[in-house]
């Protein structure tokens, strides 16, 4: 039951030793799944310990301003086919303090409160979806990719409108 906590620490140590490379998030959105009512208010008690309630609340779309770019991710299943729609990449402009640990601890965070919220209050776009972000010259980029192109194209709509692009 507490093994995407594990994961999550795992990933943020991993990604202390290696710079540079990007740093897998997975969500908390499926704890419902495990019976326990009490599971999904727990992770996110758990996931947003610390987080500022605007980032807990909005995620990477809590500060727009921020948001240099949301592209669509293109990917081929094999070098025959086409590139199909895999999500958005949403590019961050590098910001004092914030760092690719803190970037996923409030994926995390925002993903365990909303999975904690009922159903009709939260957005289905980013759930079942993963993030990985990664640092690059000016700041991050965060790819937010779905497990089939109808979530993908909700993921890159979503993006686009939360960060007012």
């Amino acid at each position: 039951m507490y093994w995407r906590g594990y994961a999550a620490v795992a990933c943020i140590v991993a990604s202390m030793m290696m710079p540079g490379c990007a740093t897998p998030w997975v969500t908390a959105a499926n704890d419902a799944r495990s019976g326990d009512a009490e599971a999904p208010l727990r992770s996110a008690a758990e996931a947003c310990a610390g987080v500022p309630n605007a980032e807990r609340d909005g995620g990477l779309f809590a500060y727009p301003e921020r948001i240099v770019a949301v592209d669509r991710i293109r990917r081929a299943a094999s070098s025959k086919s086409p590139a199909q729609l895999v999500g958005a990449g949403v590019s961050l402009r590098a910001m004092p303090g914030v760092t690719e640990q803190w970037l996923g601890r409030v994926i995390v965070c925002h993903e365990a409160y909303a999975a904690a919220l009922p159903l009709a209050a939260r957005s289905r776009a980013f759930v079942g979806a993963q993030f990985a972000v990664a640092s690059d010259r000016v700041g991050f980029r965060v790819e937010i990719t779905a497990p089939d192109r109808d979530r993908a194209l909700s993921v890159f709509e979503r993006a686009r409108a939360l960060s007012g692009l």
